[in-house]
């Protein structure tokens, strides 16, 4: 009896210590999970917002989605900074349903991704932006793991539910500008990585006005810059400036920046004038071209002569240089960029 009672403690002690140690372990894995959130998004004024799961099936989450199916490839499109803190406010991240991102965003609908309507079904989420003035204030390093962070989130699940109820096994585009366009570089990086079967459908991605850099491309051999006018499964990306940006400090600008030119496709500095322009948006409207372009190496940039009366203004001068043309990365070259997304959507399908 005594040796029966004896192995019963045994089994029982053996027991208690497994629970123990499975309840250490799931404690440990909580408290790890804590610990992965970045010091800086802790910092960030609202990063709490994130840990709600914005819902993609409704479809007031949603910019855009395409009431008609009508063409061979899809677009997902970031919009660009939209988001100010309203008055009084001291979160750096918006609402999903704040009012001013959503007019923006509506108006970078009709400015930018429209370039995409001739050849795309246009789908674009909308997502908890950052306020582009805390975020372009913190040291690039902290702004990389802020951003990476953001774009796991909203980003990420507005992906999943295009792919998994939208995409039905079409191509796709995936573009941004600014804020929108560092988001699809996270995406790239991370996302699109985790899922290749995915990634291999890519047409091109085309972060404009941010910078993609030597170093992330060394980081992340699955990317490729673009090199001409009609390669595929590639990153397409320039930044816009004037003469008197170089040497400057512009928050888009990173140390080596990769672009290429948006009239000849060329990433050396062959220099392309505004005859090879095929015609640029201003104020809504198609105008003959008002910009040429030459690539600074050295930069990473776009240089164009364009009419400073394009720049960003001095309002702007001490975050984008006296001469950006940030605001111009679409426009200036929208004609180029609309036949460059048909070309490399026929080279894609042959």
């Amino acid at each position: 009896m005594n040796r029966e009672m004896e192995k019963l403690m045994k089994k029982l002690i053996s027991i208690c210590l497994a629970v123990v140690f499975a309840i250490t372990l799931l404690s440990g894995c909580v408290q790890q999970g804590a610990n992965d959130i970045p010091l800086v998004v802790k910092n960030t004024p609202g990063h709490e917002k994130w840990e709600e799961k914005i819902d993609y099936s409704n479809t007031d989450n949603w910019l855009n989605i395409p009431e008609t199916i009508d063409k061979e490839v899809d677009v997902i499109y970031y919009y660009p900074t939209c988001y100010s803190p309203a008055e009084g406010s001291d979160s750096c991240v918006a609402d999903i349903d704040d009012e001013g991102m959503r007019a923006g965003a509506a108006g970078c609908l009709e400015s930018q991704a429209s370039v995409f309507a001739d050849s795309c079904n246009i789908f674009a989420p909308f997502y908890r932006q950052l306020d582009a003035g805390y975020a372009l204030t913190i040291s690039d390093e902290d702004n990389a793991e802020l951003f990476g962070y953001a774009a796991s989130k909203d980003a990420t699940d507005a992906l999943d539910y295009y792919f998994e109820n939208f995409n039905e096994g079409r191509p796709f585009i995936i573009a941004g500008h600014s804020q929108g366009s560092e988001t699809t570089v996270f995406l790239l990086r991370d996302y699109l990585k985790e899922h290749p079967d995915y990634y291999k459908r890519m047409v091109a991605a085309y972060p404009i006005g941010y910078s993609v850099t030597e170093d992330y491309l060394a980081e992340n051999p699955h990317i490729k810059f673009a090199e001409g006018a009609d390669d595929t499964g590639v990153v397409v990306s320039w930044n816009t400036e004037g003469p008197e940006n170089i040497d400057q400090h512009n928050a888009v600008v990173l140390k080596g920046a990769k672009s290429i030119n948006p009239l000849n496709w060329k990433t050396d500095d062959t220099y392309a004038s505004i005859d090879e322009n095929l015609g640029s948006l201003v104020n809504g409207e198609i105008v003959a071209g008002v910009a040429d372009a030459q690539i600074n190496l050295e930069r990473g940039t776009v240089i164009s002569n364009a009419d400073k009366s394009f720049a960003m203004g001095s309002d702007f001068a001490k975050i984008f240089g006296p001469e950006c043309f940030h605001g111009q990365d679409y426009g200036f070259y929208y004609e180029n960029l609309r036949q460059n997304v048909k070309d490399r959507i026929e080279a894609y399908m042959k």
